[in-house]
């Protein structure tokens, strides 16, 4: 648990559905992108919940928490090449916590099936395939590159690990701070060090950072403004397949830091 000093808030930004923007972009997918645009504006779902709608044949009724949280890691774990039985295991790994959910193998199999049909990111895929056999190097929107040594498998393991591996670095170098040619947009947190923690003689601080969010300690008076400056450094567009393309940010506030912190709205 953290907990702000007296007179403070903890400030939290989080770069939402972050991998999947990457995902959706890098692979061309309509679906996917208008799902994380849009989302369901009839019913005013997202995309978590629009895919736990396709896996329980909802129709136009809405997801519950559990059914959402099936959605939510379907998407994650197929994304990245994830079989049923990864599915099942991600799913079944958080059963002690809530929503307090297992699925058996013949029900993690349907969904598999079922994301897969609905969005299919076969080209993207090939495309690293070859990527790897050909030059065993797979290379960022902002420059990185990585070469995948493993041996090439049946079970296509090293596939996966370069499919992941293309949208997580590429967010936590995008919220570091890493500048595209392109746009030459500063930004992220280094940007935040620079322009509101050092200035601020440590009255501001950060007080963690995880792989695509920070939390700050920021006075309860300057929670509006410092707000305001930080999601200008946060939020910012990237170039993907020559589209640009900006991950939405979500922003709470409280003393302590948990589920229950309050939203906080800013453009």
């Amino acid at each position: 648990m953290i907990v702000a000093p007296k007179g403070y808030y903890l400030l939290s930004c989080d770069l939402a559905q972050a991998e999947t923007y990457v995902v959706a972009w890098r692979s061309g997918n309509q679906k996917i992108k208008d799902a994380l645009l849009y989302g369901d504006k009839k019913l005013g779902t997202d995309f978590h919940s629009i895919t736990a709608r396709d896996f329980y044949s909802l129709g136009d009724k809405l997801p519950n928490e559990t059914q959402r949280f099936i959605g939510k890691k379907g998407n994650h774990q197929c994304s990245y090449q994830g079989g049923w039985f990864k599915l099942m295991e991600s799913i079944n790994a958080e059963s002690d916590e809530p929503p307090y959910v297992t699925v058996s193998a013949s029900e993690a199999k349907g969904f598999h099936k079922k994301w897969t049909d609905l969005y299919s990111l076969w080209q993207w895929w090939q495309e690293i395939e070859i990527s790897i056999r050909e030059t065993r190097t797979i290379r960022t929107i902002y420059g990185r590159k990585r070469t995948f040594y493993g041996a090439i498998t049946k079970d296509g393991k090293i596939f996966k690990e370069a499919t992941a591996y293309e949208p997580q670095s590429t967010i936590a170098d995008h919220m570091l701070g890493a500048i595209q040619p392109e746009l030459g947009i500063e930004g992220g947190l280094r940007s935040v060090y620079e322009k509101i923690i050092l200035p601020s003689k440590n009255e501001i601080r950060i007080t963690n950072t995880a792989h695509d969010s920070a939390i700050l300690e920021v006075p309860k008076g300057s929670i509006n403004d410092i707000a305001e400056r930080l999601i200008k450094l946060i939020k910012r567009p990237m170039i993907i397949n020559g589209e640009e393309v900006t991950v939405p940010v979500d922003m709470e506030y409280g003393e302590r830091w948990s589920e229950g912190m309050d939203k906080l709205k800013v453009a």
